[in-house]
């Protein structure tokens, strides 16, 4: 609650109120989460895999979308090699320049990953490896902010929202439990998650 009190007061009347809502709550997540040593990181976020990996959604899940983390963001690398090891099937995203799209290719093992200009691991571009929406399971999807009605903020680009308005499979946010806001601001396009998972709880909303 202390973080919606640093917010300006919340308007809705215009594109550019909502706007700037958004970008206040992204600098004010981005900071604080920012804050998180690297020890902190890890520990939260071996906490948010174990209770994802326990979950009936994860556990019949054959083939699982997975972002890989950079920077601060709850961490996969783990998870990713977890999910390998239960010889599920991966599938990690990478942004096409051409299209502003996120285009889905599976991988055999974390090493094929390989830094793209930003320095995020991205999976090898493989004609057979790309995978249709279609056919994804699980999506764990990365974000912000998210809130207790499903609804998520994510970076700004529109990628995620793009993807996810095509997605059937059941959609999973990964967060630390202070990403978890009273409110998120939303546009009509943008798209809610199923479930929220924090080192603290698994939520469903649907």
């Amino acid at each position: 609650m202390a973080l919606q009190k640093q917010l300006k007061k919340p308007c809705n009347d215009t594109p550019t109120d909502l706007f700037q809502q958004k970008n206040e709550l992204r600098a004010l997540i981005a900071n604080q989460r920012d804050t998180l040593s690297f020890k902190q990181i890890n520990e939260l976020s071996k906490q948010v895999t174990e209770r994802l990996i326990f979950s009936n959604e994860f556990k019949a899940a054959a083939t699982i979308h997975c972002y890989v983390s950079f920077r601060s963001e709850v961490r996969t690398h783990e998870l990713i090699q977890l999910i390998l090891k239960a010889k599920k099937r991966i599938v990690s995203p990478l942004i096409d320049r051409a299209t502003k799209k996120l285009k889905h290719y599976s991988y055999a093992s974390f090493d094929q990953l390989q830094p793209d200009r930003l320095g995020i691991l991205e999976p090898p571009v493989l004609p057979e490896c790309e995978t249709p929406c279609d056919e994804l399971d699980l999506v764990l999807v990365p974000g912000l902010a998210f809130d207790l009605a499903g609804n998520r903020l994510g970076y700004g680009g529109g990628y995620y929202d793009d993807f996810l308005k095509d997605v059937q499979a059941v959609k999973i946010g990964l967060a630390y439990s202070s990403q978890v806001v009273p409110v998120v601001p939303i546009w009509q396009k943008d798209e809610a998650i199923d479930m929220l998972c924090t080192e603290a709880d698994l939520i469903r909303f649907k």
